[in-house]
This record gives C-alpha cells, sequence and structure tokens, in this order.
C-alpha cells in the first residue's frame, strides 16, 4: 500500500493493514494513525523521525519495540492492545502523552526511563489493566517529576487496586507532581483544562491540523480539505429518518387531538340532549304510573247487592277538577234502585 503524494498526516484507521512493512511511509511523515487493524508486530517506523503523533490503538500488539529512533514523537497512543509488559520506550525523550489503557498490563516498572531529566511525559493512562500492586504503582510513577496526570480508572473501566480502600488517597500522599488523579484534581472537582484529545483512538493525527497557524488556514482557505465519511453519513441520515418519523407521527395525534376536542361538544350536547330526554320519559312513565295508582279504585262495592252492573270498569278521578268520572252506562246501585230499577246480575 503506498500512500500517493506529499503526505504528512497519514490515517489509515480499519484499513485491514496486518504489517507495517506493507506501507510505503514517507520519512517527512509527521502523524500515523493506525487505529483498528491487525497489526502483531511494530516495524517499520526506524526512519520515521519526524513523526510526533503516533496511534496504535485497537490491533494486536502485545511486545511494545521498535520505537527507539522516534526522538520526536509527543503522543503515543497503544491502548486496547494485548501487551502485558511496559517496555521498549526509552527512547522516546520527547514523549508527553502515553496511553496503555485496556491491555494487560500486570506492572509497570518499565516506565522507569521517565525519571531522567530529559524527559517529558506529562499525561499516563493505564486504566483497563491488571494492576494490582499499589505499591509498585508508586514506585514506578513518583519519581517521574513531570507526570501531571495519571488516570487508573475511566468511564467503569479501571485495575484492581481500585478496589482498594483509600487508594486515591495513598497515591495523592506520595505522588506529589500529580495535579489530577482519574481526571479530578485533589479538591475532587473534575479538570475541566485536562487535554486527552490525543488519547482518543483516531483522533492524534488531527491535532496539529486543528493547532495550525493562522498563516496555514489563511493559505487553504480556498480550497477546504474535503473528508469522506460514509457511515458517519449513513448514521446521521437513519437518525435524519427516525426524527422526521417520529414528528409525523407526533402531529397526527396532536391533529387527532383537536379534532376530537372540537367534535366532543357535539357529542356531549347530543347525549345531554338524549339524556334529558330519557329522563323526561322516565318521570312521566312514572308520574303515570303513580296517577293511575291514585286515581282507580274499584267498583265494585262492598256489597254485594249494591254492585255496579258494569263492573269490570274502574271509577276514574279528574285530578284537575276532583271530579269522578264514570264509565258510559255505569250506574251505582243506589242509583238504580232510587230509579225503580234492578240492577243486573
Amino acid at each position: 500500500m503506498t500512500p500517493q503524494g506529499d503526505i504528512k498526516h497519514l490515517s489509515l484507521i480499519d484499513s485491514g493493514v496486518s504489517n507495517i512493512w506493507s506501507l510505503s511511509l514517507a520519512s517527512d511523515l509527521e502523524s500515523l494513525n493506525l487505529h483498528g487493524n491487525h497489526i502483531h508486530h511494530i516495524s517499520n517506523l526506524s526512519h520515521l523521525t519526524n513523526l510526533v503523533h503516533l496511534d496504535l490503538s485497537a490491533n494486536q500488539i502485545s511486545i511494545i519495540d521498535g520505537l527507539e529512533t522516534l526522538v520526536g514523537l509527543k503522543t503515543l497512543n497503544l491502548s486496547c492492545n494485548l501487551i502485558t509488559e511496559v517496555s521498549g520506550l526509552s527512547g522516546l525523550r520527547s514523549l508527553e502523552s502515553l496511553n496503555l489503557s485496556y491491555n494487560q498490563i500486570e506492572s509497570i516498572k518499565g516506565l522507569h526511563c521517565f525519571c531522567a531529566a530529559s524527559f517529558h511525559l506529562t499525561y499516563l493512562a493505564l486504566h483497563g489493566n491488571k494492576l494490582r500492586n499499589i505499591q509498585d504503582v508508586i514506585r514506578s510513577v513518583q519519581g517521574i517529576r513531570t507526570l501531571h496526570h495519571l488516570v487508573l480508572r475511566q468511564d467503569g473501566s479501571g485495575n484492581p487496586l481500585c478496589h482498594i480502600q483509600g487508594y486515591e488517597h495513598n497515591i495523592w500522599s506520595n505522588v506529589h507532581q500529580l495535579q489530577t488523579l482519574n481526571g479530578l484534581d485533589k479538591s475532587g472537582k473534575f479538570n475541566s483544562n485536562l487535554d486527552s484529545v490525543s488519547n482518543i483512538p483516531g483522533l492524534a493525527s488531527c491535532l496539529d491540523i486543528l493547532l495550525s497557524s493562522s498563516q496555514d488556514h489563511t493559505s487553504q482557505a480556498s480550497s477546504p480539505a474535503l473528508f469522506i465519511t460514509p457511515k458517519i453519513d449513513a448514521v446521521i441520515e437513519q437518525f435524519k429518518q427516525k426524527l422526521a418519523m417520529a414528528q409525523d407521527s407526533s402531529s397526527s395525534m396532536d391533529n387527532s387531538l383537536v379534532k376530537s376536542s372540537i367534535s366532543s361538544p357535539q357529542t356531549d350536547n347530543s347525549y345531554s340532549k338524549s339524556t334529558r330526554r330519557k329522563d323526561n320519559a322516565r318521570h312521566v312513565s312514572t308520574a303515570k304510573g303513580k296517577k293511575t295508582s291514585f286515581q282507580t279504585h274499584s267498583a265494585y262495592s262492598s256489597d254485594p247487592d249494591e254492585s255496579d252492573p258494569v263492573h269490570d270498569q274502574p271509577i276514574k278521578y279528574d285530578l284537575a277538577t276532583n271530579e269522578m268520572i264514570r264509565p258510559k252506562g255505569a250506574t251505582s246501585a243506589a242509583t238504580s234502585r232510587r230509579r225503580g230499577q234492578t240492577p243486573a246480575r
């Protein structure tokens, strides 16, 4: 694989690289990002004397070597590999940031080289490893006078020693040059000034671009760089589609609620009218029942001799006039005797 043109910043993230020897790397390369490949051994880097940023995270590296000549290297990301022992770093005199998180490291005695006055290591990330002995950690880092930021636990991933009660106080008490531990200062406040961008996989190669001079920006203003990110674009497009669908659904629900609220008064009105009609009918029926019960009396007399001839027809009272209403052809027994008539039997 041969990069084309005069390239000082090369990024080959998730490119299927299994051997660095297969890459033709220019000697003036300043940043190299090989995150997410299948590299087992560090090689073919000895001629990159101008290299400043190197990202070999998320590979299958088990031994740190092949870096001795990189005297100008400032940031090194070896996170998410298979490293068990810290070694091969004695030539990195300009190194300022070292990320060894998410490996299988049990001891960091190999960091003793950074105790020399000619070294400038300020940031060290060790979370996600197998460090158990807190005294070994203290002895390994307390001599690094330039070390200001130490990470043993982050984002829920730590080391076995992090389960020891009071381990943080022990480190603060013995490593006096520290300014932050696990991203917090001595008072327990988060340090927003801590710049760990170089330790994020895939971003180390962008540092020089972000920190370039205004003159570089002016010269490149007429021809801005084009970054093609198909996977990210696809995810963003899916998010936009889901958001649009959610908004359409919400709008439909709102319209339904508005229509329902508009139609509900009519429904309530018709219901009220129907209810009133039913209630009126119920009262009328009840009133009729009561009227009938008070108005209806038996046409039969207690005396069988004085029974009315038309005994099957009841006598009614008009409540409005308080007068008795007899059926047609009906006469009382007394009236029949006065007329000299004999009631029919």
